[in-house]
Parts: C-alpha cells; structure tokens; sequence
C-alpha cells in the first residue's frame, strides 16, 4: 500500500525531510486542532478501495517496518474486522495501530487531540494486541534530552 505523511506546524521544512522517499505528504492546515485533524486528514485523502489503514506516530523512532509487517500480516489472516494494536514484549499498548475499514467512521468522528483511544477503549471495534520487538511500540521522543538519551541506549546495543 501506499504511504501517507501527515504533516502540519512547520509543514514546509518537515517536508524537506521527506524529499526522495516514496511517501506523499499530506499537509494538515487544522493541525491546531489536535492529533484527530490529522487522522481525518490522511482518511479523506485515501483513493480506491482500502481495507485498512496504519496509525503511526512520528515521534516513535524505533517503530520498524517489521512492526508494521507483522499488523498487516495479522490483518491480512483474519476477518478484516479487527483492530490490531502494537505491543511492548512487556505488554504495554502502544503504537501503529491498525484500524479496519469498518473504523474508518468512527476515525472521522474523533475530536480533540486524544488519538483514537476511546476507539481502542471502547468495544464497538475487537482489538487484537500484537507483540512487537523490545520497547518501540512505547518508546517515544518528546523531548531533545529524550532523543539523547535514546542514543546512548541503542548505542550500547549496538
């Protein structure tokens, strides 16, 4: 399938970063309006016909395309109709998340900047968790001191 990139404050220069990779960016002029604008905005951009979409999160540096292989595998095997939802091998919930066709209403229905948790929460839509290698389901950057101290963790992995 293909990749959407939802960018929105300081699109321009956020876009510069994604010159020469096989992904087309989406600009969010509402970004303001939280993390629910840009899901609507890379649902309304979906051409054809699409069983799924991925939800990922760009400040989750160690999110792998394994990760992202092993949703769509579960997805693929299944009845569609599921959510699958990444988890740490500690089995904290975290991210990409996959969301079936059958969300993609409720995905346009979100408000606000809380994500689609009171999807993931609620039981209109099964949830199934899919472990994922070490912490990159969970390990997130908020912070310069975040993204130094990631360095010097899988620096010494390495």
């Amino acid at each position: 399938g293909s990749v959407k990139v939802i960018l929105g404050h300081n699109s321009q220069k956020r876009a510069q970063v994604l010159i020469g990779l096989e992904v087309e960016h989406i600009i969010c002029r509402n970004f303001d309006e939280g993390i629910s604008a840009s899901i609507q905005a890379g649902l309304k951009n979906i051409k054809g016909s699409v069983e799924a979409v991925i939800i990922a999160l760009a400040d989750m540096p160690l999110v792998s395309y394994q990760d992202f292989n092993q949703l769509i595998d579960k997805f693929s095997r299944s009845t569609k109709s599921r959510i699958f939802r990444a988890i740490s091998q500690n089995g904290k919930v975290g991210h990409p998340v996959l969301f079936p066709k059958s969300a993609f209403s409720l995905l346009t229905s979100l408000v606000g900047d809380c994500g689609a948790k009171h999807i993931l929460k609620s039981s209109q839509i099964q949830t199934e968790e899919v472990k994922t290698r070490g912490e990159s389901a969970v390990t997130d950057i908020d912070s310069y001191a975040d993204w130094e101290s990631l360095k010097k963790e899988v620096g010494s992995h390495t």
